[in-house]
């Protein structure tokens, strides 16, 4: 559950989502305020540098703050949202190390109180299979992956399927870069960590150092990389040396390093993924199938059911909340039909 480095040495940093905009995420900062989970602004103090092309050293520019759209992180990184939020949850409920595997819909069903009955068959690590009953079924996957990788019975309509394979997975096809410090030195030079480069191999760096002072610059390689390649020796080191040729050679005493290639997740990028560029979904799917059998029984709350915020955590946070509502709507509807 949630997005966490795999390695304990930067446990303190996230490679997946990392930033909330408060004053355009209203939803999402008030979520933070009613669980009690701790933020602190994104470091944005000093210059930002830039580099235009191989044959020009980095330029630095004045960052000029407008105070608007300001970001901030939470303090232990995201997983703690992701903390919070389970702790809400009956633990009995809560199963994990099971993949689902097939979904069917089996209709009314005396035996379960003659409401619509739907199975789920999970498959664990070693193979096994086991059954689990629902009236309603939450999809919080990406929409290509509950295509790619789930079977219904009966099958969902034609329209949903393609809906599901064209809404792009906001990040799949991404990869970061995390260097981790024994202190943040840029600040030291008057910068804000903030770097844009068409040289590569990363297109955009950012301060990433935690509240504790953890000192941290996070970057996310360029498209034009290959999804999908292991991490090699060679783009670990490309990556330290561009963070040598723009904030000098401290950059290049590291105390640790990672890149998380996020197109290499079977649970987050399918080969659509992989294939297409970076970029927000233009539209989302409905948040259930409008017709057929399974409307009103499957429910989609990732963020890429998000017509406000698709890709971003507080689209999650938005699908989830009109997820909610069409569940209401559907048991409405159900307890109308049966008077």
């Amino acid at each position: 559950m949630g997005t966490r480095a795999a390695t304990p040495l930067l446990d303190t940093f996230d490679l997946g989502a990392a930033w909330i905009w408060p004053s355009m995420q209203p939803e999402l900062a008030r979520l933070t305020v009613d669980l009690g989970i701790s933020t602190f602004d994104q470091y944005e103090t000093g210059d930002v540098m830039v580099e235009s092309s191989a044959l020009e050293a980095p330029r630095r520019i004045q960052q000029h703050m407008s105070g608007d759209n300001g970001w901030v992180r939470i303090v232990n990184g995201m997983g703690s949202l992701v903390s919070a939020c389970s702790s809400q949850l009956d633990k009995s409920k809560i199963k994990l190390n099971e993949v689902v595997k097939e979904i069917s819909y089996i209709g009314r069903d005396k035996s379960f109180g003659s409401s619509d009955l739907i199975l789920i068959s999970t498959e664990n690590r070693n193979g096994q299979r086991r059954i689990h009953r629902a009236k309603t079924v939450i999809l919080a996957l990406p929409p290509r992956l509950v295509a790619d990788s789930i079977k219904f019975d009966p099958p969902l309509p034609e329209t949903t399927m393609h809906e599901y394979k064209a809404t792009p997975t906001w990040m799949a096809n991404a990869a970061k870069y995390l260097a981790v410090y024994e202190k943040p030195f840029w600040r030291e030079q008057g910068l804000s960590g903030d770097v844009f480069s068409r040289v590569g191999p990363m297109a955009e760096i950012h301060d990433a150092t935690s509240h504790d002072g953890s000192a941290a610059l996070v970057g996310f390689l360029a498209t034009k990389r290959q999804p999908g390649v292991p991490n090699q020796p060679e783009l670990m080191n490309a990556c330290r040396e561009q963070l040598g040729r723009i904030f000098g050679k401290d950059a290049l005493k590291t105390e640790g390093e990672v890149i998380k290639d996020w197109s290499t997740e079977v649970f987050t990028a399918t080969p659509d993924d992989r294939v297409q560029s970076r970029g927000h979904a233009t539209s989302s799917p409905p948040i259930s199938p409008v017709d057929g059998v399974w409307a009103g029984q499957l429910v989609g709350v990732s963020s890429e059911w998000s017509p406000v915020h698709p890709g971003f955590i507080a689209g999650a946070v938005d699908a989830a909340n009109r997820g909610y509502q069409e569940i209401q709507r559907s048991y409405t509807r159900t307890l109308g039909s049966d008077t």
